[in-house]
């Protein structure tokens, strides 16, 4: 999981950390405002059909809200890269994302290990 701590006197102190609802692997994910006013988090969670030690990296997921970071969309998987079956895990990566609204909901996805470079429109990922 992600852990979240709060500030009601804007930043001078700290609640205790604690697990937030979102699940994630040891990687890093990343934040950002989009255009439209809604947050976009691209992160690794854990693969669920895969053992915790080849899935942690193996799949990159987005999700996004509307209120702030209360409450998120369901996560999405955008991209996947599969270990096989006796091969190396680390070879296999796609993490540390960054990410990039080119145009006002045209986002760019790329990551530091795997090499991922991709495009994704905001408003495929929405209800209507």
């Amino acid at each position: 999981h992600f852990w979240q701590s709060y500030s009601a006197d804007e930043g001078l102190t700290w609640s205790e950390a604690e697990p937030s609802p979102i699940e994630a692997s040891g990687s890093p994910g990343i934040l950002l405002r989009l255009k439209s006013g809604r947050i976009l988090l691209v992160w690794n969670r854990f693969a669920e059909d895969r053992p915790r030690d080849l899935g942690r990296r193996e799949e990159i997921s987005i999700a996004f809200s509307e209120d702030e970071g209360q409450t998120w969309t369901e996560p999405v998987v955008v991209a996947r890269n599969r270990t096989p079956e006796g091969g190396n895990p680390v070879a296999h990566r796609i993490s540390y994302p960054s990410v990039y609204e080119h145009h006002p909901g045209e986002i760019w996805i790329t990551t530091d290990q795997g090499l991922l470079r991709m495009k994704l429109h905001e408003e495929d990922f929405l209800e209507e």
